[in-house]
């Protein structure tokens, strides 16, 4: 079964905006981009306590994906969307502008995630055509950081910032007990205030109906999950760009010494898609915007399943089988004949 969180994940400022799901529909609002099977959430439980008003939700960890991920962009669902949650051209971020690595899925969550916002900032900051940028590796390190393009590689956090807000638990696996975290949390406060009127809570709504029913027929109080089910989150990250002579601070540096924005004394490498240096956007000192991402994530059960154990031995065993009894000489005949 597939589930979408109800509630965006703001990994710059651990905030939840309620207007992610439009009323009526099981559909994200626009995004950028999505990326499915990025990883696996363990042991999810989501109890609904409404006699006490409670919400309540554990994990026991975040585990991004090696491999097999599925990146999708505007072109996956342009015209009609077949993906669950997505809605028809509800992807905005294109592929053009995208590695070949980036679309074939060929690296880790972890490298994809950053490839994917460095390039989408690099589209943003400077004046380059879609093909030039899809020529760079953004899912390499060595790219990202290389301080031709920025001063440094901002998105190294970024992974990190997306387990913790999640399920709870840094790369290190401790614990965040803020409890902050998508899926490690408690929620009391099921009304709000909108013009006077006491409004349910939007995501203990979502969840409130999707509660499993018992043999009996009864509602209960908690979500029935399974190996393999998914569940689908949007996340928001605040991106910015800051040219260099805006800075007022002790570090302050001209651009002419950023070799990023030189325009002279740069070697010309023929087999590159921009030569003589880097030309920002026209007009752009500051830049920032938030980019909208989805997340797919398949859920497992860490508990282990009981070794079988040997049958026990019968009461009343069975006898052991007797031999077969050898055949025996006929006997000579009392009058032989003549």
């Amino acid at each position: 079964m597939n589930y979408l969180n109800p509630s965006i994940v703001y990994l710059e400022n651990i905030d939840f905006e309620k207007i992610d799901i439009i009323p009526g529909t099981s559909k994200f609002i626009s995004a950028d981009f999505a990326i499915l099977n990025a990883g696996k959430i363990f042991d999810l439980s989501i109890n609904v306590d409404r006699d006490n008003e409670i919400l309540t939700k554990s994990c026991s960890g975040l585990e991004f994906s090696n491999n097999l991920i599925q990146t999708k962009f505007a072109e996956d669902v342009s015209g009609t969307s077949y993906i669950t949650g997505i809605l028809d051209n509800g992807l905005s971020l294109s592929n053009k502008i995208m590695h070949e690595n980036i679309i074939n899925s060929s690296v880790d969550f972890e490298n994809t995630i950053k490839g994917i916002l460095f390039a989408e900032m690099f589209s943003k900051v400077f004046n380059s055509t879609d093909s030039a940028i899809s020529t760079f590796d953004f899912t390499k390190e060595t790219e990202r950081n290389n301080d031709l393009f920025f001063d440094n590689d901002s998105t190294i956090d970024v992974p990190n910032d997306i387990r913790l807000k999640t399920a709870g638990f840094d790369k290190n696996n401790n614990f965040d007990t803020s409890g902050n975290s998508a899926f490690n949390k408690t929620i009391t406060n099921w009304y709000n205030d909108v013009s006077g009127e006491s409004i349910l809570d939007s995501e203990v709504e979502y969840w409130n109906a999707r509660t499993n029913i018992d043999s009996s027929g009864y509602e209960t109080e908690s979500i029935l999950f399974e190996n393999n089910d998914k569940i689908m989150v949007m996340y928001v990250v605040n991106t910015s760009f800051t040219r260099s002579n805006q800075d007022s601070g002790p570090f302050n540096a001209s651009v002419d010494n950023l070799s990023a924005f030189r325009t002279v004394d740069l070697p010309i490498d023929n087999d590159s898609p921009i030569d003589n240096g880097l030309d920002l956007i026209s007009g752009v000192t500051n830049s920032n915007y938030d980019s909208r991402f989805i997340l797919e994530y398949v859920l497992h059960s860490s508990e282990l399943q009981p070794e079988p154990q040997p049958e026990p031995e019968a009461l009343y065993p069975e006898p052991e089988p007797q031999p077969e009894p050898q055949p025996q000489p006929e006997p000579e005949a009392l009058y032989p004949e003549p």
